[in-house]
């Protein structure tokens, strides 16, 4: 190995990056660091050789194995290592961009001026390697059993002008006697997302990376796999789950949002690039919707590593700055989309609490990265205005023209933002109990609801907005239920509680009377909760739960859309009598704000006269479609969020 340390040499222009080419092996020690040698050099964006990229997950490692480059010593870290050895297998004499090797990592300099020509060097790659890991032998026989999934897809298809719908069908088919042949049973399926657990698909940076690039494959030790074929897999994946009942598992269902996500993205992009020039506003809202649950290490690059992104749907994007504090950038980043849009609608990504001090209320943590489900809503909104009236935008104050429309009277206790309990019996108990303290806030109001409806009716489809049903299409909320109605759904949820409709004893005498005529199928809904065959001991709250579930009240897709809702969410009244979904850290007291432009209505704090401190987005049942936006514009007034 030659001498001395390599030293970075400063790029000469704004177009210029580095590339690198793999140097023979001078001998048979394949897996020999002291050998294994690249020569780099400077290339310009505009004009560079043939190249290919390399999507990896950095996992925090230190710089700890040495290669030869150019003659000198470089220390990269182990999974850059092995990726340069899976480069010598695939592209023994390609040519290659990494960024820990192509980019000085210690020049703060050097990154301002790389990092935004990042996008722009992963789409002009022939081929971007999505670098997964070294692997293991149960998860290259994983890999390998999804090759085989995609294949089984496309051979079905292409036999005899078959439809790919069918395809599909068939291939599930199949797919369930090769689970039952090498795990004895479907349900194992929930084994094989588990084992794709790979860091990647959880980091920030590989976003772009993946939607950007012309043709990205993915490897998994010496396995590899295009992206298309693997998201095919990832569909059959689904479709077992869906036909054979399943229970998906937490990461299956991150690693099917993901690869969702992407598919959009980079639909997206071709959409902008080949259909309109610049992608309309919400195409924005939904890369920082992808992106906010995906980890960084430094969380300035919660905004910087989706520029490639941004700049590719037409979005104009500030100079990255690395010697930038925090704040600052997520404030002006913010303030560049609400200048670019003319409206407030980023505002509803204040849906956290803040991390750091110093950021104004009105501008997102990025950096919070727990999952909230968006509120949906129909038409221009709650405001009726497309654009928002912005009378100041400064690094600390956001004022807009709205309207102070109510205040907020009672706040229910949350439920537990994450499930954490290690028996099922706890989390159905659980589970109840929350139901039964927003029933109880909901019925503070009395008669009927101002949108005419009962206040059942109201309480139901403000716990089960954002529905979700079997072909994954969004609804504003749930059917209601047709077994004697949603009333009837509220009074068993507190059947055991002072002054309810229906008497818990009612219930459990019911369920006996039904084990009778249905056999074991109630019992199972009892033994999946770790509670017993003997209803008379069931606890309360799960002989509430299974009447709900056995009489089809509260059915899969519902239970999924309170779910969702609940997280970091708590349900509340006004002094209006109007019921909502807000923030789990609002309090009795905070007021009810629509902004002009703004789609939703926001939960804010008074601090002093007409300034405020934002909370959060809200679901305000009969407030979602303009319904309370004033007639009368002199009623209209500057509310200024600080």
């Amino acid at each position: 190995m030659g001498g001395g340390r390599y030293r970075y040499k400063r790029l000469q222009s704004s177009s210029a990056f580095r590339l690198f080419s793999l140097s023979e092996p001078k001998d048979t020690s394949f897996e020999s660091p002291i050998n294994f040698s690249i020569q780099l050099f400077d290339a310009s964006i505009d004009e560079c050789p043939e190249f290919d990229a390399v999507s990896y997950a950095w996992d925090g490692q230190e710089p700890t194995e040495t290669i030869t480059c150019n003659g000198k010593r470089l220390m990269v870290t182990r999974n850059v290592f092995d990726i340069l050895l899976q480069a010598r297998v695939h592209r023994p004499k390609g040519t290659f961009w990494v960024d820990s090797i192509c980019i000085n990592q210690s020049s703060t300099l050097e990154k301002n001026h790389q990092v935004p020509l990042m996008g722009s060097i992963y789409k002009r790659a022939n081929v971007v390697w999505v670098y997964l890991g070294h692997g293991t032998c149960l998860s290259e026989a994983t890999f390998k059993l999804l090759w085989d999934i995609a294949r089984m897809k496309w051979n079905r298809a292409t036999e005899s002008s078959t439809h790919w719908e069918m395809a599909r069908q068939e291939c599930v088919q199949e797919f369930c006697a090769v689970l039952r042949q090498l795990f004895g049973a479907e349900e194992n399926i929930n084994e094989i997302t588990r084992v794709l657990g790979w860091n990647w698909f959880h980091r920030l940076w590989p976003v772009q990376e993946l939607v950007l690039a012309k043709h990205p494959i993915l490897l998994c030790g010496s396995d590899r796999m295009p992206w298309g074929e693997f998201k095919d897999a990832l569909e059959i994946l689904q479709e077992v789950e869906s036909m054979q009942s399943l229970t998906v598992s937490r990461f299956a269902k991150d690693l099917y949002d993901t690869s969702e996500c992407y598919r959009h993205l980079r639909g997206m992009t071709l959409e902008t690039n080949f259909v309109m020039g610049v992608a309309p506003p919400q195409y924005l809202r939904y890369v920082l919707k992808a992106v906010r649950t995906k980890c960084a290490s430094d969380r300035r690059d919660k905004i910087y590593g989706v520029y490639g992104i941004l700049r590719e749907i037409g979005f104009q994007t500030s100079r990255v700055d690395y010697e930038a504090d925090l704040v600052s950038v997520y404030t002006t980043f913010t303030r560049t989309i609400i200048t670019s849009e003319n409206t407030v609608d980023v505002l509803e990504e204040v849906c956290l609490p803040p991390s750091m001090t110093g950021l104004p209320s009105w501008v997102p943590d990025w950096s919070n990265i727990r999952s909230v489900n968006p509120i949906v809503t129909i038409g221009p909104g709650a405001s009726k205005w497309l654009n928002s009236i912005i009378h100041e935008l400064t690094e600390t104050v956001l004022t807009v023209s709205g309207i102070i429309m109510d205040t907020i009277r009672a706040v229910a206790r949350p439920f537990p933002s994450e499930p954490y309990f290690d028996e099922a019996i706890l989390a159905g108990i659980s589970l109840v109990k929350g139901f039964q303290g927003w029933a109880v806030v909901a019925r503070q109001i009395s008669g009927q609801y101002q949108t005419g409806e009962t206040i059942e009716e109201a309480f139901f489809r403000t716990m089960t907005h954002n529905w979700i049903d079997r072909s994954g299409r969004k609804y504003p909320f749930a059917p209601l239920p047709h077994w004697r109605g949603p009333g009837h759904w509220m009074d068993i949820i507190t059947a055991n509680l002072p002054d309810s409709g229906i008497d818990i004893n009612q219930l459990r005498a019911d369920l006996i009377r039904t084990y009778q005529i249905k056999g074991s199928a109630l019992i199972t809904m009892g033994m999946m909760m770790n509670v017993g065959e003997n209803i008379v001991d069931w606890p309360d709250e799960i002989v509430i739960l299974v009447t709900l579930q056995s009489r089809g009240l509260l059915t899969p897709r519902n239970e999924d859309a309170i779910t969702r809702n609940k997280a970091h969410k708590t349900l509340f009244v006004t002094d209006r009598d109007y019921l909502g979904l807000g923030p789990s850290w609002m309090q009795a007291g905070d007021r009810v704000a629509l902004l002009s432009g703004g789609k939703v209505p926001f939960v804010v704090r008074e601090e002093r006269y007409c300034k405020y401190r934002l909370i959060g987005p809200a679901y305000i049942h009969g407030m979602m479609s303009g319904e309370c936006w004033p007639v009368e514009k002199e009623k209209i007034q500057k509310i200024s969020l600080i």
